[in-house]
């Protein structure tokens, strides 16, 4: 990451277009690094939400300005 896609976006656009189901898969994990301590999947995803929340107000006030 970052350039994981870069170097391998064309292999599974192909894999997308030609809808094989054994080689198609869904990234997961990237960010677990980002896990202090304990937690649940609920608390992550309100953590998640809040976040975006939060930086899609930056970006309005950015266009707003």
């Amino acid at each position: 990451m970052p350039f994981q896609q870069a170097l391998t976006g064309h292999v599974f656009a192909s894999i997308h277009e030609h809808h094989d189901g054994w080689l198609i898969h869904e990234a997961a994990g990237q960010g677990v690094f980002g896990i202090l301590g304990e937690t649940s999947v609920a608390a992550q995803t309100a953590t998640l939400v809040k976040e975006m929340e939060e930086a899609w107000s930056r970006m309005e006030a950015m266009v707003h300005a």
